[in-house]
């Protein structure tokens, strides 16, 4: 191999169901002690195997395989709630898509509010923006039907800064 050339890519087994949308990435290894995964007709039992490009995944005896990315930036309209699933049936931004796109929403905003609200199935992307450990900082524009003091918000909200903005 030249050295213009590179290896493909390796990738933990556990990873590369969780890119094919079966389960998130614990789930995937539950699917692997449930013994319900081959690689090359080959049972998977190693949580650190790793998948090549050409390697035929199976779970179930079903050929599986990564999924395309999907990326929706949806403007929220007022009264859909961000969830996948809601107990009092109310509608959610999911509705509003085809049935046939498989995402979910990163963040959350309320029933009440409207915004930009990203939408994916890229599930790294999804951790990465939503997980505290990773500080991505958020930047709210809040409209009010009345005038609220500031001394209130700091005792509501202790250690949030808050910008006036007219």
């Amino acid at each position: 191999m030249s050295p213009s050339e590179s290896k493909p890519p390796l990738i933990r087994i556990n990873r590369y169901l969780a890119r094919c949308g079966l389960n998130s990435r614990r789930g995937c290894e539950q699917l692997i002690r449930e013994r319900r995964i081959t690689i090359n007709d080959q049972l998977v039992t190693d949580f650190a195997t790793l998948v090549r490009p050409d390697d035929i995944v199976r779970c179930d005896g079903k050929i599986i395989q990564p999924a395309n990315y999907i990326y929706i930036l949806l403007n929220k309209p007022r009264g859909y709630i961000t969830t996948r699933h809601d107990q009092f049936n109310r509608r959610n931004v999911l509705q509003l898509l085809p049935k046939n796109i498989k995402v979910n929403p990163v963040g959350r905003l309320d029933a009440d509010s409207t915004g930009v609200l990203l939408l994916t199935n890229d599930g790294e992307l999804h951790y990465r923006l939503t997980h505290p450990r990773f500080r991505v900082k958020r930047l709210y524009r809040v409209t009010l039907a009345e005038p609220l003091l500031i001394l209130k918000l700091s005792v509501w909200l202790p250690g949030w800064k808050f910008y006036l903005v007219k």
